[in-house]
């Protein structure tokens, strides 16, 4: 191995590497997760500079990314100058620069199970430090270190819970994954409870659908084991009238901004009114309690509709229908448990994930690193499926 190969491969696993901590820090030290990117990006340049090129196993969902990043810096130029705003450009591209980090690290398919593992942990302890704050503080819905907001930190704990009871399901008998995997999924679960967050929740419950789905044999026993869960969630809240699970004003003051939402993407189509300024467009929601502000359009696709335009949304709605057809693919190529588990979790959080996003906006801050971390974990599986391919291909050919 040449000195310019050993360097690549330091500079590789500097990129890995930076991500763990990424992962691993991303619900409670903002210090961290940027130093974690900072790393992932050297490592990135550092390789590509010694011409180890990125490749990524899905191209099709890195391009559908790529496009909506760019529609956010085309809504940026040709945005009102009191609604340009140049850290949200930085913004969107730290947000989605770890699923191109990530994708192009699971070239090589072992990373993606290192990478589950750092959200694992990562989750663990926010599921752990929050449940303690919960109960020694004094606040009425959960929240995670640096994820203050209980909404997001119930859409990020979803997340985690499908993941950690995906991988539960296949290391459960063993000596350190098995009880680290039961710690991650319990507190998960308790602490998404505590957020008392709808989106989350319902995202966890269609997560667990998912899961079923891809591991049954029998998919009826899934669709009875989800219609036991709602019935379940259903009678919670009706028993518990303060768990937010069901409140009526929440739900007329969304429609009330998808409505208006709607309107302002008609005012400008393609292009949308601006990254990161929904907050600025003046929606309100107004009733006898008084006036709210909406800050978001509690929908992650008009939410990018209105901002970055329908060009954005579609590569948006598009990158994510890639990410979860790429996902599947990983789990059908897979070839042994651990590694199929890893690809049914990628593609069960980001079930969580779109779920939750039809009324809060998932893809933004923490819970959006995290859904796009894993949509490039989800695509690991199909460098192997084509290696597979091009194997048979060859063999084919010489019979």
């Amino acid at each position: 191995m040449t000195r310019r190969e050993r360097t690549a491969n330091a500079f590789e696993a500097l990129q890995s590497f930076g991500l763990v901590v990424l992962l691993v820090s991303l619900p409670y030290s903002e210090g961290l997760k940027n130093t974690g990117v900072a790393l992932s990006l050297v490592g990135f340049v550092g390789k590509t500079l010694l011409g180890r090129a990125p490749r990524f196993a899905d191209p099709a969902t890195a391009w559908a990314l790529a496009v909506y990043v760019a529609a956010n810096f085309l809504s940026y130029a040709l945005a009102e100058p009191a609604f340009q705003r140049p850290h949200e450009l930085s913004t969107v591209v730290l947000t989605t620069a770890p699923f191109f980090l990530a994708a192009d690290a699971c070239r090589r398919p072992s990373r993606a199970l290192l990478f589950t593992w750092a959200i694992l942990i990562g989750a663990l302890v926010a599921s752990v430090t929050g449940y303690w704050s919960y109960l020694t503080g004094h606040v009425e819905r959960l929240a995670l270190t640096s994820i203050e907001n209980p909404v997001p930190a119930a859409e990020y704990l979803g997340i985690a819970f499908a993941v950690s009871l995906t991988l539960l399901r296949v290391e459960l008998r063993s000596a350190v994954a098995g009880p680290l995997l039961i710690l991650s999924t319990g507190f998960a679960a308790i602490s998404l409870a505590m957020t008392r967050s709808r989106g989350g929740l319902l995202g966890a419950v269609v997560a667990v659908a998912v899961i079923l789905a891809a591991s049954l044999r029998r998919k009826r026993y899934a669709v009875v084991a989800l219609i036991v869960v709602a019935v379940a969630v259903t009678g919670f809240a009706a028993t518990h009238p303060n768990s937010r699970l069901f409140v009526g004003r929440n739900i007329v003051a969304r429609l009330e901004t998808w409505g208006r939402s709607a309107e302002l993407v008609a005012e400008r189509p393609l292009t949308g009114h601006g990254p990161g300024i929904y907050w600025q467009l003046g929606v309100t929601f107004t009733d006898h309690e008084g006036d709210e502000h909406q800050l978001n359009a509690h929908n992650s696709l008009l939410h990018a509709a209105t901002e970055s335009g329908l060009v954005g949304a579609g590569a948006l709605a598009a990158f994510l229908v890639l990410a979860l057809r790429a996902a599947v693919r990983s789990a059908r190529a897979a070839k042994y448990a651990v590694e199929r588990a890893v690809a049914i979790g990628a593609l069960a959080g980001l079930a969580a994930s779109i779920v939750a996003g039809l009324t809060a906006v998932s893809t933004d801050a923490e819970p959006g690193i995290l859904m796009y971390a894993l949509a490039a974990i989800g695509t690991a599986g199909g460098a192997a499926s084509r290696v597979q391919r091009r194997t048979h291909g060859a063999d084919g050919g010489g019979r």
